[in-house]
């Protein structure tokens, strides 16, 4: 059987394929294991776990894949995108294990759409219009899906774009392609563990689940059942610097604590109370709000001098820091 990929990146991120089987089409975006090419598929993908860990340096992503076959035993190879036109994002270090043993891949060509350059997809359904750019290579691997449970995991890592103009950074993981699987994906964990300097702000999800579960300080877990995504869907996380944006006005309300981690709600709020020139007996803070240009010790400063917003601001805070671990 003959089959033609093309993978293209959206915008300046991220990744998209067109698989032509049988006269079939299915717009495929990156960041998720994607059928490429072999025998027709009726293999369903039942669970999948994303876990974005988020260092000093880097943040690594780690997607364990549960796929049930409901035919025979069949071999797929698999097509994971990972340059991005125009884009600072450097993927590195891909790495893929099937049933626990490791599986080697090979960095491959893509081939590119004939008419080159800027594409418009149009909207189909109640998916959106959506322009993409030619990509270059993808990572392919090899899995044998036998009759029933397969597994399979991918770990790659990835480089933040912050720099001396940009102090806020966009992580995305895009499990729109398990579209591409037969009906929908039984269950999603997106497990984010935070180990760095950065603060969340927000993520989106398209599936609208604001339930949050904390498992220790530094790592939540939001949890999907039977999820039907448009090729689009994906999981966008917002950080930003704590001292170099969060701490850098003097004062401003937000009321959106629900990723931030205890030691950083302790920060956020002490800023308060920093002020007004609250001096600090704790080194640590004393040695952040040190450091920021407007902060400056007030021998005389009392509870009175905290206006009513910040005295419910930091009672909210306190709230979140009590739902914490």
């Amino acid at each position: 059987m003959f089959k033609k990929v093309l993978f293209i990146p959206l915008f300046l991120l991220l990744s998209f394929s067109y698989l032509y089987a049988n006269d079939s089409i299915y717009g495929i975006i990156g960041e998720n294991l994607v059928p490429i090419e072999g025998e027709d598929n009726d293999i369903e993908m039942t669970a999948e776990t994303i876990t974005m860990t988020l260092y000093d340096d880097y943040y690594e992503v780690d997607v364990d894949f549960t796929f049930t076959n409901y035919g025979k035993l069949k071999k797929i190879n698999v097509g994971f995108p990972v340059t991005y036109a125009n884009s600072q994002a450097k993927l590195y270090d891909f790495k893929a294990w099937t049933d626990g043993k490791a599986v080697e891949r090979e960095f491959k060509p893509i081939i590119q759409d004939k008419n080159g350059g800027l594409k418009y997809i149009p909207p189909k359904g109640h998916s959106k219009g959506y322009w993409i750019y030619p990509s270059e290579f993808a990572y392919t691997i090899p899995i044998f899906f036998r009759q029933g449970i397969t597994k399979t995991r991918v770990n790659y890592k990835n480089i933040y774009r912050f720099d001396e103009k940009r102090t806020f950074d966009n992580l995305y993981y895009y499990y729109g392609s398990g579209k591409a699987w037969k009906n929908s994906i039984g269950s999603i964990e997106f497990i984010v563990k935070n180990y760095s300097p950065y603060c969340i702000r927000g993520i989106q999800d398209y599936l609208g689940n604001e339930n949050i579960e904390w498992i220790d300080d530094s790592t939540f877990k939001l949890t999907y059942k039977d999820v039907e995504p448009d090729v689009y869907y994906h999981f966008e996380v917002i950080i930003s610097n704590l001292i170099e944006t969060e701490l850098r006005e003097r004062f401003s309300s937000r009321h959106n604590y629900q990723y931030y981690t205890k030691k950083q709600l302790r920060i956020l709020r002490n800023h308060i109370y920093a002020i007004h020139g609250y001096q600090f007996k704790s080194k640590d803070l004393a040695d952040i709000f040190g450091n920021l240009s407007w902060y400056q010790k007030n021998p005389n400063y009392s509870d009175s001098l905290l206006s009513d917003e910040e005295k419910k601001e930091i009672e909210i805070i306190q709230k979140e820091e009590e739902a914490r671990p």
